[in-house]
């Protein structure tokens, strides 16, 4: 589910930067796709790695309830 996600997010982002670089001069276009994509594909990046890390976080305070929950049943 995430990874189909992230599909729709990237040609969605690849959509808007289309569109929104069509608005600067003709010269620059080039250069602010290139720009635009990189930004996008660095900040998915860096989520993704503090989405992972907060996942961690939360992860290991509840963990202990696991046991607890085994031998409960």
């Amino acid at each position: 589910m995430l990874i189909l996600l992230q599909a729709v997010l990237s040609f969605d982002n690849l959509l808007y930067i289309s569109l929104e670089s069509k608005k600067a001069p003709e010269e620059a276009q080039k250069k602010v796709r290139k720009n635009g994509i990189l930004i996008a594909i660095v900040l998915r990046i860096v989520l993704l790695f503090k989405l992972v890390s907060i996942i961690d976080f939360f992860q290991e305070p509840f963990s202990f309830l696991t046991g607890y929950i085994k031998n409960i049943v």
